[in-house]
């Protein structure tokens, strides 16, 4: 692999979008960027200055709604919450940037015995790749019991076996009629309540202040397991969340509550199509494992982490001085001067730098970035690239024809799939473009779809 033209041409590039947005591109002529180590060239001229145009709006708006204290949700709140440090502490900006470590699994379990229904849709979520050792632990179910709870459930399915959507309905109507499971599922739900209820109380999140949460966003799901356990405890204010985007609203949720920055579940379909939260989630991340759930020392309740793969540990540390170099120098020189009306164009100069890294790669690009550890499941271990290994036939897989012909048939073969299908493409086939071209047609379609009657539904309430 010709490294050096390849990122050379690639760094140019990225120059030349910048130049839209002289404010964003500012902080980079004093930087001190490898030229040809496509880690720093991404993380200098395209993570920075995504993570610097969010974090700015975040503040303006958050400021202008009457915010004074913003909660940052573990782990894609990591580095906005860094930035937004940097941002109000050199700017004298009066709001309070509190990190709170929570998830999806550790604010989903504690409310399980509270909505059976709710639980089992949870629990049977598709994702890249789920077995059955998944659904019980995303249920709470200790290893020591999953030999009685399969037992009873009697599936035909082995522990480690990849499953389908199609298999996930099966099991979740198996799940609804097995009182075993059920008995377990909710002894670990009412085991894990007190201690997520004493950790939001101590981190002030029943304090009589204004504030919101923020998170990447994508369905939005923590800020209704958040609203639910708030209002076990005190009625209000609605919570209010701030993210980078989101896809869908849940159902029940007031759409005013959620405040989008790049895109909205009803707008945006190209910045949707050319975007790819799982990159996103690998790069903008933190390193400590996912929150799993809460202990109490010496009068403090602390989160418990689960674990973290070194190879993303030493990511984070790499790309963290390149960060907060471009973070202090936009806040003592670009900022204070900046008018708020370039936030549309910095948000289309963002737009066009994530669109070319994440959805037209080099192949140092797709090498370096690709090989990061991901899961996208609540109980995230990293288990897999981010961009897998795929053949010919499972590329193919992605194409328009393929994904339409799976959605009316689906238990028709199943294949591995890759958070990140350009890199893959671009990593381990010769036709890569025909496959870029393929799987674009194809998210075009798939994000056209939104919003659906649940979205709908969510604007009526």
């Amino acid at each position: 692999m010709r490294t050096e033209p390849q990122m050379k041409n690639r760094r140019v590039r990225y120059q030349e979008i910048l130049q839209n947005s002289p404010v964003l591109f500012s902080p980079i002529h004093k930087m001190e960027i490898s030229k040809n180590d496509p880690i720093s060239i991404v993380a200098g001229y395209v993570l920075a200055p995504a993570l610097s145009g969010f974090v700015q709006w975040l503040l303006a708006q958050a400021e202008k709604n009457g915010i004074r204290r913003l909660y940052f949700l573990a782990r894609d709140g990591y580095f906005p919450c860094q930035a937004a440090r940097i941002f109000c502490q050199t700017l004298d900006i009066p709001i309070e940037c509190r990190y709170l470590s929570v998830s999806r699994y550790s604010l989903r379990l504690p409310l399980f015995h509270l909505d059976r229904e709710m639980a089992l849709h949870d629990i049977c979520r598709n994702a890249i790749h789920v077995t059955i050792t998944k659904l019980l632990q995303r249920a709470g179910i200790k290893q020591e019991n999953h030999e009685n709870i399969l037992q009873a459930l009697a599936l035909p399915y082995g522990e480690k076996q990849p499953l389908s959507r199609a298999d996930l309905i099966a099991i979740r109507q198996r799940m609804a009629h097995c009182p075993e499971f059920l008995e377990a599922m909710e002894h670990a739900s009412k085991q894990a309540f007190p201690a997520l209820m004493g950790y939001l109380r101590q981190e002030g999140l029943f304090e009589d202040v204004p504030y919101a949460i923020v998170d990447s966003g994508w369905l939005g799901s923590m800020q209704k397991s958040l609203q639910t356990m708030l209002r076990l405890q005190k009625e209000g204010d609605e919570l209010q969340g701030y993210y980078w985007g989101l896809y869908r609203i849940p159902t029940g949720m007031h759409r005013k509550n959620y405040h989008c920055y790049f895109f909205e579940p009803e707008h945006h379909l190209k910045e949707k199509v050319f975007f790819n939260n799982s990159v996103y989630e690998a790069v903008f991340s933190a390193p400590h494992g996912t929150t799993i759930g809460y202990r109490k020392e010496n009068k403090q309740i602390s989160p418990i982490y689960g674990a973290c793969p070194k190879k993303q540990i030493q990511f984070l540390h790499r790309i963290k001085p390149i960060f907060d170099s471009y973070l202090h120098l936009m806040a003592k020189e670009c900022l204070p001067t900046m008018d708020n009306r370039e936030f549309s164009t910095q948000r289309e100069t963002i737009g066009k730098l994530l669109a070319l890294f994440m959805c037209r790669p080099t192949k140092s690009e797709a090498s370096a970035f690709g090989s990061l550890p991901f899961s996208d499941d609540v109980l995230e271990n990293g288990e897999r690239p981010l961009a897998a290994n795929l053949t010919e036939q499972e590329l193919q897989a992605g194409h328009l024809r393929a994904k339409l012909f799976a959605t009316v048939n689906p238990g028709a073969g199943r294949f591995q799939e890759s958070a990140w299908y350009e890199a893959s493409a671009v990593l381990h086939s010769s036709r890569a473009k025909r496959h870029l071209r393929q799987y674009t047609l194809y998210k075009y379609l798939r994000h056209f779809k939104r919003p659906s009657g649940e979205m709908r539904r969510s604007r009526n309430v």
